[in-house]
């Protein structure tokens, strides 16, 4: 209708100039390319970028709140004591841990990681997933060979079960991704694959048993 003696609408056609979005003249294409590159940057290069800096920052906030836990009595024996009853790890035994513990070292280090990345909810998802599936794995005591996990770093079952070792509790911090803070600190298991199983041979002679067979 026409307010104050102006129709909108017709006016509003008049002046309008439709503008086509793509040139149909010109040579742009979406397989150009700059949007090729573009593409593989935008969806495979930075998202690799944020998975890797989280891997690094959970890494960097577990290996010193884990080596502290090792380093002052207190703290071990108010907190860190409980997961280290587990001298023969179990999987799910990975998350056996004091509560205060648990919610720093995990919870904490992990949305932090993941606020930093400054990934999206759904990467998110994966990132977390993908760390507990991992933790959980090298809590296990097995290296199994068609196990992924256990060969993408030097990481893994074999390496933190060291650790719960009663001699070797006092190296192979390192969790749940790589071993670089222990190399770098010179924290890292010393022995040789050969020496080590030695002290698993005697460990195993000298266990008790938990029960007798009749």
């Amino acid at each position: 209708m026409p307010f104050i003696g102006i129709d909108g609408t017709q006016l509003a056609k008049q002046l309008s100039i439709p503008i086509p979005l793509v040139n149909s003249n010109s040579s742009w294409s979406p397989t150009t390319p700059e949007i090729l590159a573009a593409n593989f940057i935008y969806w495979t290069i930075i998202p690799a970028f944020q998975y890797l800096l989280a891997m690094f920052f959970v890494d960097t906030w577990q290996y010193f709140i884990h080596r502290a836990m090792h380093t002052f009595p207190w703290l071990y024996r108010t907190f860190h004591v409980r997961h280290h009853r587990l001298y023969v790890p179990y999987a799910f035994g990975a998350l056996y841990n004091h509560p205060l513990e648990g919610f720093l070292e995990d919870t904490v280090g992990s949305l932090l990681a993941f606020k930093i990345a400054r990934m999206s909810v759904r990467q998110g998802m994966w990132f977390f997933t993908a760390s507990t599936i991992k933790t959980v794995d090298d809590h296990s005591g097995f290296r199994l060979p068609w196990d992924p996990l256990q060969f993408l770093t030097d990481n893994n079952a074999y390496y933190h079960d060291i650790h719960h070792q009663s001699w070797g509790m006092k190296s192979n911090f390192s969790q749940p991704f790589t071993s670089f803070w222990d190399r770098l600190f010179g924290t890292i298991w010393k022995e040789s694959k050969d020496e080590t199983d030695v002290r698993y041979e005697k460990g195993k002679k000298s266990a008790v048993p938990v029960y007798k067979e009749e």
